[in-house]
């Protein structure tokens, strides 16, 4: 029996990406930070080690092939995210991340579909503020805004 290759597909990539980067987080996150991102981070490499062992499992996944427009904005969006956040404060970076997405994944045509959006997108963004900063009290980035 002849053994596929893995290098290159998706699931194989992600899981790397998974296991390493949360692994970097959490070494790095300090005891300031508290328990939150640790145990964020430590889902994710917990993910990330899921994944590699489906792999092993089930075989490859699909494979790695040409990337979109979209995905390029996407991955853009998530890294510009944090940069913004230390400026204009993080859920007002949040709230700008996710219109983008939001945009990028599904357009709205009309103008009350933009309107329905960033109103729903508002909605998201002051519950976040809410469940965060008010009942949990995470200090996030602030900003010029909140």
């Amino acid at each position: 029996m002849r053994k596929r290759k893995i290098f290159l597909c998706k699931n194989l990539v992600a899981g790397v990406a998974g296991v390493v980067f949360g692994a970097a987080m959490f070494l790095t996150s300090g005891t300031k930070s508290g328990i939150y991102p640790k145990i964020l981070f430590a889902c994710m490499v917990f993910l990330g080690v899921y994944i590699l062992a489906e792999i092993g499992f089930k075989g490859q996944g699909t494979r790695l092939g040409r990337v979109s427009v979209k995905e390029i904005l996407l991955i853009l969006l998530l890294f510009v995210n944090p940069l913004l956040g230390k400026v204009l404060g993080f859920y007002t970076s949040g709230f700008l991340t996710l219109l983008g997405i939001s945009a990028v994944v599904r357009r709205p045509n009309r103008g009350a579909d933009w309107g329905k959006m960033v109103l729903y997108l508002l909605f998201v963004t002051v519950g976040t503020y809410l469940v965060f900063s008010v009942l949990l009290r995470i200090h996030t980035p602030e900003g010029i805004f909140l």
